[in-house]
C-alpha cells in the first residue's frame, strides 16, 4: 500500500471496473480483460526518448497511477497515487531470425496475458520494447481493461508521439487539458436510475437467459475458470468492404448496425430462435461532460441488445429499426450489466448473453503517425480477452477485419472457423441484400453443394428379380434352395418350399373369397408359422396387409378396421373376437372348412405387384392419439432390402430373430430380409423370451429396441451365437453399447433410425467401441437425409435443424388423410426425380463434419422453461450416463400453483440407491444450470405405450415443493454466521440452511462479497470455488467446520498449475536464450 502523502485521490469504482477486476480474479491465468497493443517501429529510433514520452503520459493521466482495493467488499475503492514507476523492459533479439522472433513474440504475448495484474499494485500497465534489428523495434503496451478502454488508446498514443517529437526537438510538448476519471465517476453516481430501470425492464421482458447457439459445451457449474483463449481472424476483400461502406452511406445506416445485424442473423440461424439476445459495447462517454472525447479511462459499458429477426421485414427497414433502437439504448447505456441482469429477473448467476460484439472504429493509425519524422509505425496489432465465451471483434479498414475470440474449453476450432465463414457470408450479403430478411442465408454455394453431397446415401440399383413385388424375391429363394430352413417357430421348422406352399394355399383362399389386387387384408394372428405365410399370401393375392396385434385393445383394432376397410380379416379362432361387431368378413386359418371353397390341388399363379402398389399399411400413433395408416409400397420395401442385403452378410443373417409385432415396421426387416436372402427366421412372441426359445442357440442377429436389449443383458440371457445387434426406436445409451461389446461374441452393434413413413430404416451407423456418443449415422442406400431450417434450407454442419428424409424409402402417404399427407410429405426441392417428396420427421438432429447425424430429440419435445429452449432428450442422455441409472425420462410439469418445473424420472439399477444431491452435482458438470431438473421422481419402470415408446401421460406428478423441503433454521454457530452474511449481502431475512445462494438471487459479484466477509471470520478456510461447490448454508458450514473434506476442485487447480508451470518454463527459456 502507498504512503498517505502519496495518495492523490480516493473514489469508488464504476460497476464495470468492479466486474472486470472480479472476473480477472475469478479466472487467474486466463488473460481475461488484459489488453495488449503492439506495433513495429521502423527507422532511426531513440529508445530513451520513447521511454521518457511514455513516462510523461503515464504521469499525466490519473488512471495510469491507480490501484484498486476492497474488491470483495460492498464499496470497493480506487486509489490514485501521485507518482508511480512505469514498468519498462527492453530486450535485444537482433541476433534471431525473423521466424524465431515471431515464435518468441507469440509465446511472450501468451505469457504476458497469463501474468495479469495485481489490482492492489499500481500501475496496472507495463511496457516492453524489443530490438528486432538495427532499424526495427517492436513495442508492446499491456494494461488491464479497468484502467482504460479502446477509445482511450488514440489519446494516449497521440500524446506519446507528441512527447517523443518534442523530446527530439528539445521542446516542451503541447498537450491539451486533462479530464480525469473521477469526474466521470461523480457523473455516474448522480444519474437517476428510475427511467433507466423502466427502459431495461421493458426491453428485456420475456427474456431470462442467453440465446443458445446449439454448438459448444456448456459452462461448467461450480467454477468460473475460463479455458485457454483462441482467436481466428479473416479479412474481407477490398471489394466487399467497399460495398458495405457504400451501402452504409446510401442507406444512412452505420457500419456498427450492419455488424450487429449480421451477428443477430447468425444467432437466429444457429439457435432457431426469432428473438435473440447479444451483448454489445457502448462508448459510455457522456456528451454533457467536457473533454470526454479525449479522456482516458474505462468509460465503455457492456449492454444487452435484443433483436427480433422478422423474416418478412424488408432488410433496409429492419436495419433502420436496429439503428433506432441503438440510439435509445445509448441513453441508458451507463447502467451496469449486473444491475440490468437483476432488472431482467435472471436466476442465479446466469448471464444475459453468451456472445459479445465489439466494433473497433477508433483511429489508431493516425494517432501513431509521426509527422515528418524519420520513423514509421507498422503491423499494429491488438489483443483482448473478454469474459464472454465468444467475442466478435470487427474493425474497419481497406479490408474489414473480422475476428472471433473464443473459450477453447467450450468451442472447437473447426466450429469457430465455420461460424466465422457464416458470419462473413451474412455480413457481405447485407451490402446488396435480397428484399426480405428471411431470404438471407449464411450457407454459400460451395457449402450448400457439400451439404447436398453429404445428404445422399450410396446409389444402388434394385434387383430385377423383385420387379413383381417383394414376394417374388422370396420365390426366387424358394427356387434356389427349396429345402433350406426358412422358419423356426418353437419346435416347428419349415423349409422354403413348405412355407411357399402354405402361402400359396392361403392365397388361393383369399382369391376365392374375392380379394382383388389393391385390396386391404387385415392380419390378426398369433405368432405361429402361419403368420409369415399369411403375409406372403396377401402379397401373392395382389393385396396389401393391415397388421393387427391380438394384444391390442379392442377399440384400437376396431378403429383400424373401420379406417382401412379391409376386404376381409385373416384370423384364428383365438383372435376372431377382436373383429366381432365390425363389417369385415373373417377368414379363419385354423379352420379349413370355414370360408369359401378352394381346390387345394388347383394351380395358383401369384399376382405381380406394381412397384408403387401398397404392400402394407401400418398404423402408427399420431400426436392427436388417433392412429393413422402409413402406405408402404413394394418398391419402398425392395429398396430397404437391397440396402440391407449389402450390409449384412449371409452368416450374420443366418439366424435372424423376428420378435417384433407385425404392427411395427421393424418386423418388415426381421421377416423379409432373411426370407429374401436365403437365411432363417427364428420366430418369437417377444424378444425377452429369447432365452426360452428351443432355437435360441441358432440366433445370430437380434433386431430390437435398446430397453429390451438392456433387459436381456441384465438377465445374462443373450445367446452365445448372437454376433450382430440392431438397435432402433429409442435413443441408444453409450453404456449399453459398452456392455454389449464386452460380450465375447458381439462383433457389431448398429444404431438405426427411421420412421414408418420412410420404411423402417433411413439412417444407420456401426457404433464404434471408442466410447463416443452413438450417432444415427448416414443415409442408407438410395436414401437422403436433409437437415433443414424452418424455410426448408440446409443448415450448416454442427447446427441443429429438422430432419427431412427423401429417396426410395419415402412411403406413399397416409391412408385417406390427404391433408395430413400434404402437411408431412413435401415436394423435394433438391431431388431431380419428378414427383419426389421429402418426409418431415419432426426430429431434431445436427450433421457432424464427417457427415454423420447426431440425434438431439423431437421438435415436440423441445420445451421452453423460464425463456430457455430445452431439449428433453439431451437431459435424458445425461441422466442415463450416470452410474446406477438404468433409464430416465425428462418432462416439464405444471405444479398446482401454475408454475412450470423441469422433472426427471429415474429408474435405478438393481441395488443402486438414488442420491439427489450427488445426481444434481453430476448433471451440473455436463449441463447448463437451466437444464438441471429441479425435481426427481424414482420409478420402478418407465410407463410405455403399446408400441414400446414412453407414455408421458402416465408419468406421475412429483411431490409439491413444500413437502419436499421444509424450512430449517440455522443451528450451529457456523450456520448462524453464514446465514448472517447471506442476510447482509443478499438482503434476505431468515434464510433456511437448505436454501441455495443462487436461488435467493445471488450472483458471482455478490459471491465475492460473501467470500470477503467469510474470510474475515474464517481466514483461509474458504475459496471462491468452495462457494460454488457448497451452495447451501448447511453444506458451506459443514465444509468450514471440516465435517466434509474440501473437494478442492483438483481439475481446476491442476489446469492452473500446469498453465503456470508452462509459463514459467517459457519465461526461463526466453531469459536463457536472451542471455546467450
Amino acid at each position: 500500500m502507498s504512503r498517505p502523502d502519496d495518495v492523490e485521490a480516493i473514489y469508488p469504482l464504476s460497476s464495470l471496473q468492479h466486474a472486470m477486476l472480479l472476473r480477472s480474479r475469478l479466472a487467474p491465468g486466463s488473460g481475461v480483460y488484459v489488453l495488449q497493443l503492439s506495433f513495429d517501429i521502423v527507422g532511426a529510433f531513440d529508445a530513451g526518448a520513447f521511454r521518457r514520452a511514455w513516462e510523461q503520459v503515464t504521469a499525466r493521466h490519473a488512471v495510469h497511477r491507480t490501484c484498486f482495493l476492497r474488491l470483495d467488499q460492498e464499496q470497493p475503492l480506487q486509489i490514485v497515487r501521485r507518482t508511480v514507476e512505469l514498468p519498462w523492459r527492453e530486450e535485444d533479439w537482433s541476433s534471431l531470425s525473423h521466424a524465431e522472433c515471431e515464435v518468441r513474440f507469440a509465446a511472450l504475448l501468451e505469457a504476458d496475458r497469463a501474468e495479469g495484474f495485481v489490482p492492489e499494485q499500481a500501475p496496472l500497465l507495463r511496457c516492453l520494447l524489443v530490438r528486432l534489428a538495427g532499424d526495427r523495434h517492436r513495442f508492446l503496451w499491456t494494461r488491464h481493461h479497468a484502467v482504460s478502454d479502446g477509445w482511450s488508446m488514440p489519446t494516449v498514443l497521440s500524446e506519446v508521439v507528441r512527447c517523443y517529437q518534442a523530446d527530439q526537438e528539445g521542446k516542451a510538448p503541447r498537450l491539451g487539458p486533462v479530464t480525469q476519471y473521477r469526474d466521470y465517476i461523480a457523473w455516474l453516481r448522480a444519474r437517476e436510475a428510475t427511467t433507466t430501470e423502466e427502459y431495461w425492464r421493458r426491453s428485456l421482458a420475456g427474456f431470462s437467459g442467453p440465446t443458445q447457439l446449439g454448438i459448444g459445451r456448456p459452462r461448467p457449474h461450480g467454477t468460473t475458470e475460463q479455458g485457454p483463449g483462441g482467436q481466428q481472424r479473416v479479412l474481407l476483400s477490398e471489394e466487399a468492404t467497399a460495398a458495405l461502406i457504400a451501402a452504409s452511406r446510401r442507406e444512412r445506416i452505420t457500419l456498427n448496425t450492419y455488424v450487429q445485424g449480421a451477428w443477430a442473423l447468425l444467432l437466429s440461424c444457429y439457435s432457431g430462435e426469432r428473438d435473440v439476445l447479444l451483448a454489445a459495447i457502448t462508448s459510455g462517454r457522456p456528451p454533457s461532460l467536457p473533454g470526454m472525447e479525449s479522456a482516458v479511462g474505462c468509460f465503455l459499458n457492456t449492454v444487452p441488445v435484443r433483436v427480433a429477426v422478422d423474416s418478412k421485414a424488408q432488410v433496409a427497414d429492419w436495419l433502420r429499426g436496429l439503428q433506432a433502437a441503438q440510439v435509445e439504448r445509448e441513453e441508458h447505456g451507463h447502467a451496469p450489466l449486473t444491475q440490468i441482469r437483476r432488472w431482467a429477473g435472471l436466476p442465479g448467476d446466469l448471464p444475459l448473453a453468451d456472445t459479445l460484439v465489439v466494433f473497433e472504429n477508433f483511429p489508431l493509425g493516425p494517432a501513431l503517425a509521426a509527422q515528418d519524422g524519420p520513423i514509421r509505425v507498422e503491423s499494429i496489432r491488438m489483443a483482448e480477452r473478454t469474459s464472454f465465451p465468444l467475442t466478435l471483434t470487427v474493425a474497419p479498414g481497406d479490408r474489414m477485419s473480422v475476428q472471433l475470440g473464443y473459450d477453447e474449453d467450450r468451442f472447437e476450432a473447426d466450429a469457430v472457423a465455420r461460424m466465422l465463414g457464416h458470419y462473413t457470408t451474412l455480413l457481405t450479403a447485407l451490402a446488396s441484400p435480397p428484399a426480405r430478411v428471411g431470404d438471407l442465408t449464411m450457407v454459400g454455394p460451395a457449402e450448400r453443394a457439400a451439404l447436398a453431397a453429404q445428404a445422399g446415401g450410396p446409389r444402388l440399383a434394385l434387383p430385377r428379380t423383385g420387379s413383381g413385388g417383394v414376394h417374388r424375391l422370396f420365390e426366387a429363394q424358394v427356387a434356389a434352395d427349396p429345402g433350406a430352413t426358412a422358419l423356426i417357430a418353437g419346435e416347428a421348422r419349415c423349409s422354403y418350399a413348405e412355407l411357399d406352399a402354405r402361402a400359396d394355399q392361403i392365397a388361393r383362399r383369399l382369391h376365392a373369397a374375392g380379394v382383388a389386387a389393391g385390396d386391404h387384408v387385415g392380419v390378426c394372428l398369433e405368432r405361429t408359422a402361419d403368420l409369415p405365410a399369411a403375409l406372403l399370401a396377401v402379397w401373392k393375392a395382389g393385396a396389401a396387409y393391415v397388421p393387427l396385434d391380438p394384444a391390442y385393445p379392442v377399440a384400437r383394432v376396431r378403429h383400424i378396421l373401420a379406417d382401412a376397410a379391409p376386404a376381409l380379416v385373416l384370423a384364428q379362432e383365438s383372435t376372431r373376437a377382436l373383429s366381432a361387431g365390425t363389417a369385415c368378413p373373417v377368414l379363419l386359418l385354423d379352420d379349413p372348412d370355414e370360408g369359401p371353397d378352394a381346390d387345394p390341388a388347383a394351380p395358383f399363379v401369384p399376382v405381380d405387384a406394381a412397384d408403387d402398389a401398397v404392400a402394407v399399411t401400418i398404423y402408427t400413433s399420431g400426436s392427436t392419439g388417433i392412429p393413422k395408416g402409413v402406405l408402404i409400397t413394394h418398391r419402398n420395401i425392395r429398396a430397404l432390402l437391397a440396402w440391407a442385403a449389402g450390409v449384412y452378410s449371409a452368416e450374420e443373417l443366418s439366424g435372424t430373430l423376428a420378435s417384433t409385432s407385425i404392427c411395427f415396421d421393424l418386423s418388415v426387416f426381421e421377416l423379409f430380409l432373411p426370407l429374401t436372402t436365403g437365411a432363417t427366421v427364428v420366430l418369437a412372441d417377444n424378444a425377452l423370451l429369447l432365452p426360452s426359445l428351443p432355437a435360441r442357440d441358432e440366433v445370430t442377429l437380434v433386431n430390437t429396441v435398446p430397453s429390451v436389449l438392456d433387459t436381456l443383458l441384465r438377465l445374462g440371457a443373450l445367446p452365445a451365437r448372437v454376433a450382430v445387434v440392431n438397435l432402433a426406436g429409442e435413443p441408444l445409451p453409450r453404456d449399453l453399447v459398452d456392455r454389449l461389446y464386452r460380450q465375447p461374441v458381439i462383433r457389431k452393434v448398429y444404431n438405426l433410425y427411421g420412421p414408418s413413413e420412410d420404411t423402417v430404416y433411413s439412417t444407420f451407423a456401426l457404433v464404434p467401441e471408442d466410447g463416443a456418443k452413438p450417432l444415427i449415422g448416414r443415409p442408407i442406400a438410395n436414401g437422403q437425409a436433409y437437415v433443414l431450417d424452418s424455410r426448408l434450407r440446409p443448415v450448416p454442419v454442427g447446427v441443429a435443424g429438422e430432419l427431412f428424409l427423401g429417396g426410395e424409402g419415402v412411403s406413399r402417404g397416409y391412408h385417406d388423410r390427404p391433408a395430413l399427407t400434404a402437411e408431412r410429405y413435401l415436394p423435394d426441392p433438391f431431388g431431380a426425380r419428378p414427383g419426389a417428396r421429402l418426409y418431415r420427421t419432426g426430429d431434431v438432429v445436427r450433421r457432424l463434419p464427417d457427415g454423420g447425424l447426431d440425434y438431439l430429440g423431437r421438435t415436440d419435445h423441445q420445451v421452453k422453461l423460464r425463456g430457455f429452449r430445452i431439449e428433453l432428450g439431451e437431459i435424458e442422455t445425461a441422466l442415463r450416463a450416470l452410474p446406477g441409472v438404468r433409464e430416465a425420462v425428462a418432462a416439464v410439469r405444471t405444479d398446482p400453483a401454475g408454475g412450470k418445473r423441469l422433472v426427471a424420472y429415474v429408474v435405478n439399477e438393481q441395488g443402486a440407491v438414488f442420491h439427489q444431491p450427488e445426481t444434481v452435482r453430476a448433471l451440473r458438470s455436463t449441463l447448463p444450470e437451466h437444464m438441471v431438473p429441479s425435481a426427481f421422481v424414482e420409478l420402478a419402470e418407465v410407463p410405455l405405450t403399446p408400441n414400446g415408446k414412453v407414455d408421458r401421460e402416465a408419468l406421475p406428478a412429483p411431490e409439491p415443493v413444500r413437502s419436499r423441503r421444509t424450512y430449517r433454521a440455522p443451528e450451529s454457530e457456523t450456520e448462524r454466521t453464514v446465514a448472517a452474511v447471506w442476510t447482509s449481502v443478499l438482503g434476505v431475512s431468515s434464510p433456511g440452511i437448505d436454501d441455495g445462494f443462487f436461488e435467493l438471487g445471488g450472483d458471482s459479484l455478490l459471491l465475492a462479497r460473501v467470500l470477503g466477509e467469510l474470510n474475515s471470520r474464517y481466514p483461509g478456510s474458504v475459496l471462491m470455488t468452495d462457494l460454488f461447490r457448497y451452495p447451501t448454508i448447511t453444506e458451506l458450514a459443514r465444509h468450514i467446520e471440516g465435517v466434509e473434506e474440501r473437494p478442492a476442485f483438483t481439475s481446476v487447480r491442476s489446469r492452473l498449475e500446469r498453465r503456470m508451470a508452462a509459463r514459467d518454463a517459457q519465461a526461463d527459456a526466453a531469459v536463457g536464450s536472451t542471455a546467450r
